[in-house]
């Protein structure tokens, strides 16, 4: 009993630091940040289970304030064993799995490993379309992944097709939500340059610049 109190209250200051890393991070206070997650990364490692998923979340915080601090060899340690955490704990098409992915994806590019970095990106893709939510709102955010992660692979003619999608649903859906279609323009208007379809870049980014005078105006 006096060992669960123990392992309760480890893990209540776990919380209480792992907010504050994250609060650090969210304001580019990435020292504090990675203060913060290491406190809170060896008291989860004290009170919980080696698949806890706070765990998870700390070690995945810890890795993005590395990237940003320039450790990108600790970083991807951390990454990799938030990975690992989450693939034993979560669906294969949770959220959280696909991002640090991603997140690991973009890691392994700075490093220059770009084989291992079309590997997480490959596996982020799979899973993002195996799984296209039925809510509209979470379908184009699917699309825009799906875009960014074609981009990433270099495959510029899918990456153009998925971003048209995500345009259109949030056309449909957010016909209002300025900033999402601002996204989805500029998104286009660099794919477009990447093809060479000048023409057609300069029509999506006219559409990037009016959407964001809008967002000025209100």
């Amino acid at each position: 009993m006096i060992l669960k109190e123990t392992n309760a209250d480890l893990e209540e200051v776990a919380q209480s630091y792992d907010q504050l890393g994250l609060v650090e991070r969210k304001l580019g206070n990435y020292i504090s940040a990675k203060m913060y997650l290491t406190q809170a990364i060896k008291l989860y490692e004290l009170s919980e289970p080696s698949d806890n998923l706070a765990l998870a979340y700390s070690l995945n915080e810890l890795g993005l304030a590395e990237t940003k601090l320039g450790k990108n060899i600790e970083a991807k340690l951390n990454l990799m064993k938030a990975y690992k955490v989450f693939k034993q704990a979560l669906l294969s098409d949770h959220r959280e799995l696909k991002t640090t992915l991603i997140n690991l994806g973009i890691l392994e590019l700075k490093l220059g490993n770009n084989l291992e970095a079309k590997k997480d990106f490959w596996l982020a893709y799979e899973s993002i379309s195996e799984s296209l939510p039925s809510d509209l709102i979470d379908m184009a955010h699917s699309y825009d992944e799906l875009g960014t992660l074609q981009r990433y692979l270099g495959n510029y003619v899918e990456s153009r097709i998925y971003f048209t999608k995500a345009l259109t649903v949030y056309q449909k859906a957010l016909p209002l939500d300025q900033r999402n279609l601002k996204k989805c323009h500029n998104n286009l208007g660099q794919i477009e340059i990447l093809l060479k379809n000048y023409d057609d870049a300069k029509k999506a980014l006219h559409g990037s610049v009016s959407n964001q005078l809008k967002i000025i105006i209100v």
